[in-house]
């Protein structure tokens, strides 16, 4: 399985993870952290990741059947737009 991950550098002092809705995988790093150390941190929490990953691909195809039928869903907006990414990478897990 690949997925797709943004690294977001910032003055923190640990790395964090967490899934978007679109199905990315949001890397919080100290500056300085390698993309050695953010692959390590992923491969370690590979478990949790596609765990909140199948989650989020089951949210997402009830809220586009939602939309098709003409209902809101409160977890179907968009937070991408609001924060700001480094970059794109792939790992194979």
């Amino acid at each position: 399985m690949k997925i797709t991950y943004i690294i977001q550098k910032s003055r923190r002092r640990s790395i964090s993870v967490s899934v978007l809705p679109d199905n990315l995988v949001l890397v919080k790093a100290p500056y300085g952290t390698s993309e050695r150390t953010v692959q390590e941190f992923l491969l370690s929490k590979k478990d949790w990741i596609t765990k909140h990953l199948e989650k989020k691909n089951n949210l997402s195809k009830l809220c586009a059947k939602e939309r098709f039928l003409g209902q809101k869903h409160a977890d179907c907006c968009d937070r991408m737009s609001r924060q700001f990414y480094s970059y794109f990478a792939t790992i194979s897990v």
